[in-house]
């Protein structure tokens, strides 16, 4: 696949490793104490059998926790931006999430 912003972009499975910090597990136990415990393992794509599509979809929650105001480790960073956890396919023009490097 031709994309967009090739070799740019950390993926979720890099800036979200397991067991660091920011890991899925680590983001959702800190932000959302109510939330039914998460795997540690757990990745995007595990949170989409809840959060595909509806009010409670994972996309508006993803964005509104990496643009929120105040002290923000993404937005921190000037290198990050919409590029960094997505990208365009040249060749169908599908846009979407970014795994890995």
């Amino acid at each position: 696949m031709a994309a967009a912003n090739e070799g740019k972009g950390c993926g979720t499975a890099n800036c979200h490793a397991v067991g660091d910090k920011w890991s899925l597990a680590a983001e959702v136990e800190v932000n959302y104490p109510n939330h039914p415990p998460v795997n540690a393992d757990s990745l995007y794509e595990d949170c989409l059998r809840c959060h595909k599509t509806g009010k409670l979809a994972f996309g508006p929650i993803l964005h509104k926790g990496h643009y929120k105001e105040g002290d923000n480790h993404f937005t921190s960073n000037p290198d990050n931006n919409c590029q960094s956890c997505h990208q365009i396919d040249l060749t169908t023009g599908v846009f979407g999430v970014v795994y890995a490097k």
